[in-house]
């Protein structure tokens, strides 16, 4: 069983997928399964 290494996102991606949610009005679930999180990830 091989362990997941953890993923980093840059600031620029940050920003993307925050504006995707807030100025596109794509649903944070949308958001989420593109760049493969966990909806309590973009929350925090």
């Amino acid at each position: 069983m091989s362990k997941k290494t953890r993923r980093h996102h840059t600031p620029d991606q940050k920003i993307n997928l925050l504006r995707r949610h807030h100025l596109e009005k794509v649903p944070v679930s949308e958001v989420c399964e593109g760049a493969e999180l966990q909806p309590s990830v973009f929350y925090g």
